[in-house]
């Protein structure tokens, strides 16, 4: 799952997010990383240049995010069969595909997160 936005100055920017599933709650939590600092956001300058088809549109929305949820159109492993089948099943159908390394991944985008709770809502 992938959040996007557009920063103070209007540039792309993007974060992976993943389930944080607890004992009492499952909610959505950035990939934090050195690169990506504390709250998981990068520039989405190579990411907003994959050959997305049909295109995703670069205009993200001033205020507020999209959500792009994806898996690989052919996949290698189970887990990413699990990707797949959860793409459909949570997310609705793929409205797109695009390539990255060379592999062609199928996306569904979003101006909401479905199921559970975004970053930062409880």
């Amino acid at each position: 799952m992938i959040e996007l936005r557009s920063n103070d100055s209007g540039a792309p920017e993007y974060r992976e997010l993943a389930l944080n599933v607890t004992f009492d709650h499952t909610d959505w939590e950035p990939q934090v990383d050195e690169e990506a600092g504390g709250e998981g956001w990068r520039a989405a300058v190579n990411f907003m240049k994959m050959r997305f088809a049909p295109a995703l549109d670069t205009n993200l929305p001033k205020d507020g995010k999209d959500y792009l949820a994806y898996s690989p159109v052919e996949p290698k492993t189970a887990e990413e069969v699990d990707q797949l089948t959860n793409l459909t099943a949570n997310f609705g159908a793929p409205l797109g595909t695009f390539i990255w390394n060379e592999r062609t991944y199928q996306y569904v985008a979003s101006n909401a997160l479905p199921c559970f709770a975004a970053p930062g809502v409880r």
